[in-house]
């Protein structure tokens, strides 16, 4: 039914100013969702995704994380892990960015989700408590939902810095400061503490 093994991905090629993405070829009518480093995604099913790796070590470092953080709100479910591949839950959303980008308020459930993502990735144990906006989907439950977790426990980063200069650079970080501010002081404390406000 789902005939993903006969998807091939390959290392991409190295562009100045371009993020890297690694190539595949598709010989198959499963739809491409997308690609990054690591790997390239393709819907199975209306609720189902897999994404299949390069290197086998990447499939399995993030197949550890996710199943590890499992108990987490903002992880997606794990169905089947493989030698190269991850087939996970499919998330019929846009992401975060393209939300946040079509209304002119900041709701107070983003910020608040963003806020339990940032305490559960700290709950989980990860080493990188941070995550890009593009990693973040909204789904039709208005829950949110984080993507790409290879480097959750590779990458030491303490501090959401990269989730701030996202907001930052779509025009929104000063109404989830100011909720922080207001809901959680002791966080917005020691961001700003540690000095990676933008």
């Amino acid at each position: 039914m789902n005939n993903f093994n006969r998807i091939t991905v390959f290392p991409g090629t190295h562009m100045p100013g371009v993020p890297y993405q690694i190539g595949y070829h598709n010989p198959t009518e499963l739809p491409y969702i997308g690609a990054g480093a690591q790997g390239a995604v393709f819907r199975i099913s209306a609720h189902r995704c897999v994404k299949i790796f390069v290197n086998e070590s990447d499939a399995e470092t993030e197949a550890k994380a996710l199943l590890a953080a499992a108990s987490a709100s903002f992880i997606p479910l794990v169905y089947e892990v493989g030698r190269n591949y991850i087939v996970m839950e499919y998330f019929n959303g846009p992401g975060l960015k393209a939300f946040l980008s079509s209304r002119v308020d900041f709701p107070d459930f983003i910020a608040e989700q963003l806020v339990l993502i940032i305490k559960e990735m700290k709950r989980v144990g990860f080493t990188r408590v941070d995550t890009a906006l593009r990693h973040v989907y909204v789904t039709p439950e208005n829950t949110l939902k984080v993507i790409d977790h290879v480097n959750s426990y590779r990458t030491v980063q303490p501090y959401p810095q990269r989730m701030l200069k996202s907001l930052f650079n779509i025009g929104r970080l000063q109404p989830f400061l100011a909720y922080v501010s207001h809901h959680h002081p002791e966080l917005y404390f020691e961001w700003s503490q540690a000095q990676i406000i933008p």
